[in-house]
């Protein structure tokens, strides 16, 4: 991948969406590490480089915390980034489908009084749980090394 500058650290990306072997947007799933280290992966491709952290709508006070700080929120603004919520997506998406647009889920929570229902017996959130079922096993991303 042309521009990128630590390969390694970008691959570790947790959602690369590819264009002629390039980078056209990448996504960080914070739900429990930190969002300071999905910065820092992002931080290795180019600015001009759409950026997605995706975390639970309980983080928001720690997102809202990070952005106090001026290293956090000068290269959260500078590298391009946007802010996605778990429910708000998840709401879109089960009300929508494919058509749902990600620019206009962008640092909205979930809307009031909706419901999504939850598996209660998984103590771990996941992004993609749609009525209690998880798909991440009918999800799969695969990013390689070009040749050389």
């Amino acid at each position: 991948m042309r521009s990128v500058e630590n390969l390694s650290a970008v691959l570790d990306m947790d959602v690369l969406w590819l264009k002629a072997n390039q980078v056209a947007h990448a996504f960080e799933v914070e739900s429990t590490t930190t969002m300071t280290s999905g910065l820092q992966r992002g931080s290795n491709l180019p600015a001009t480089v759409p950026k997605t952290m995706v975390i639970p709508e309980e983080r928001a006070r720690d997102h809202e915390r990070k952005m106090r700080s001026p290293l956090f929120s000068e290269h959260f603004n500078k590298d391009n980034w946007n802010l996605l919520f778990f429910d708000a997506f998840r709401q879109a998406f089960a009300k929508q489908k494919s058509k749902v647009a990600l620019e206009s889920l962008f640092g909205k929570k979930k809307q009031a009084g909706a419901s999504l229902r939850t598996n209660e017996t998984d103590s771990k959130q996941s992004l993609l749980q749609f009525d209690g079922e998880h798909v991440e096993n009918d999800v799969v991303a695969v990013a390689e090394e070009p040749p050389v």
